[in-house]
């Protein structure tokens, strides 16, 4: 046997598993049978799994048979048999190495117990003297899970049952623990689901046409305008019966085009003015409930788990790897009780659960709602007309922007016919005629080519200009630009221009004949053609 000190260290040692090694470990063994050696959970068998090798000062290592494929750690713990080999008698041999691999042995076992003990559960020192830690008897316990009660003594917990029971709706639990806040603001409200529960139907309506009801919500300043003109001298009434005659009118007036656009959508509107004014005031409440009117359906579905968690209150707290969530909903039992009542008409919360929380941030929304119910059921019995003001909730606001012209259009139907009659020809003169510009146009006003024949009015030269296909030319020139036959040259700013212009010579643009082009009184021809430049008729 060896003869060493022992020394103070931990008798086991952790490696991240990583080949065959060879692993070491500091404190000291007697015999290679001292360690035991775990792959993760499974405990290896000397020789043939491993081999140990020990130092001369009893420290050592072990070294695998094989690669640890697969595992995460090699774990060497201290594992000498606790026994005694040798026994001293009366007269007897009393060698020295004999009584140090007793007190070597007894020192081993002493860190071995004290290394497991490291590992167990136990109660700190500063506990209360008063704490019983011992056991409930085993037929009291047999099946029943550990808990501590409010002195920190140990107690029984839930039965293996009951956990099975709580297990099975773990899921619904997770999600109830994550929304406790949203739930107790649920029950706060059950009046209010129970009332729009009895409306279901109706609200499942209005949520078909949610899009529809938040446009009309949006309008309903204008559609106030529309219906206020309705009530009064029928404007818009007078303006639909013209509808054909209004349309024509669209390449002169954007505005006539969206009354025209929406003849039969403005008359809708004023069948229903009155179920389109109960909107006004709930339009947001209205559009929230109908985004969640799936979800509220949807909670009925879990009454039963609702039901098993309300009933085993108390032992959800002892649920394990859930406690915390648990605890959670123990802390609202009452407000789940609440829930439960109302089965039948929230039932279907719980595997919906995101869809709850929006009800939870809604619930002054949701009682408002209530209150309302003969309202929002008005509504989807007009749910029709309501689409059919959603689909045109641009036009109705255009045609409120323009009340006073449609007014003015109205007052002169007689007149419209007759403009809807020449309509071809003023289309035709406005797409001809580009109006006044400070320059030559590259385009027409609609963006399209410019075609032969195209008038516009130049500001810059004050002169009508003609597109010839190819040019701007100037289609007409002031009085004194040009010359009237009846008048000679006597309309012109400067005849004697005109005639240089005509090159009619110098005599033609004297108004005199002085001495200088006289040759001895008489005017020859060579002096004509020299001296006074007749031009062409010398």
């Amino acid at each position: 046997m060896a003869d060493y000190p022992i020394s103070n260290v931990p008798r086991r040692v952790v490696y991240v598993a990583d080949g065959v090694g060879p692993y070491a470990f500091t404190f000291e063994i007697l015999e290679e049978t001292d360690v035991a050696v775990y792959k993760d959970d499974t405990e290896l068998t000397l020789t043939t799994d491993y081999t140990v090798t020990i130092n001369a000062n009893g420290t050592g290592t072990i070294t695998l048979v094989a690669a640890p494929t697969g595992a995460t750690q090699i774990a060497i713990v201290g594992a000498r048999a606790i026994e005694r080999v040798s026994d001293f008698t009366t007269g007897g041999d009393f060698f020295a190495n004999t009584v140090n691999e007793e007190l070597d042995s007894i020192t081993i076992f002493a860190q071995q117990n004290a290394e497991s003990v490291g590992r167990a559960l136990q109660a700190p020192q500063t506990d209360p003297t008063s704490i019983d830690m011992t056991l409930p008897r085993a037929t009291d316990r047999a099946g029943k899970y550990f808990t501590f009660d409010e002195n920190g003594d140990p107690e029984l917990g839930v039965t293996a049952i009951e956990v099975a029971a709580v297990f099975a709706i773990r899921d619904e639990i997770e999600a109830v623990a994550a929304i406790d806040t949203e739930v107790v603001a649920v029950a706060g409200v059950s009046a209010n689901v129970t009332t729009v529960a009895g409306i279901s139907a109706n609200v499942t309506t209005v949520a078909g046409i949610s899009a529809d009801v938040t446009a009309v919500a949006g309008d309903e300043a204008d559609i106030g305008v529309v219906a206020t003109d309705l009530s009064g001298d029928d404007n818009i009434g007078t303006v639909a019966g013209l509808s054909t005659e209004v349309a024509a009118l669209g390449p002169i007036s954007a505005d006539i085009t969206a009354v025209a656009a929406v003849d039969t959508d403005v008359t809708t509107v004023a069948g229903i003015s009155t179920d389109v004014g109960a909107l006004g005031p709930i339009s947001a409440d209205v559009t929230t409930v109908a985004g969640i009117s799936t979800d509220v359906t949807a909670v009925a579905d879990d009454a039963t788990d609702i039901g098993t968690v309300a009933t085993s209150i108390a032992n959800v707290n002892a649920v394990g790897t859930n406690i915390t969530n648990v605890n959670t909903v123990a802390g609202i039992s009452t407000d789940v009780t609440a829930v439960a009542g109302d089965a039948a008409d929230i039932g279907t919360v719980a595997t919906n659960i995101t869809n709850v929380n929006t009800v939870a941030g809604i619930s002054g929304n949701v009682t408002t709602v209530a209150g309302i119910s003969a309202d929002v059921t008005a509504v989807a019995g007009d749910a029709t007309d309501i689409g059919t003001v959603a689909g045109i909730a641009a036009n109705v606001t255009t045609v409120a922007g323009i009340s006073a012209d449609v007014t003015t259009v109205a007052g002169i139907a007689s007149d419209v016919p007759t403009i809807a009659a020449n309509v071809s020809d003023i289309t035709n003169f406005s797409d001809v005629y580009q109006g006044p510009k400070a320059s030559d146009p590259s385009n027409r006003n609609d963006g399209s080519t410019l075609q032969a024949g195209d008038l516009y009015f130049n500001t810059t030269d004050d002169a009508i200009k003609v597109y010839t296909g190819s040019a701007w030319t100037i289609a007409y020139v002031p009085a004194d630009g040009f010359l009237v036959a009846a008048n000679n040259l006597s309309d012109l700013s400067s005849a004697s221009t005109a005639r240089t212009n005509l090159g009619l010579g110098a005599l033609a643009t004297k108004s005199t004949v002085d001495t200088a082009d006289i040759e001895n009184a008489a005017v020859t021809v060579d002096k004509l053609a020299a001296s006074l430049d007749l031009g062409g008729i010398a």
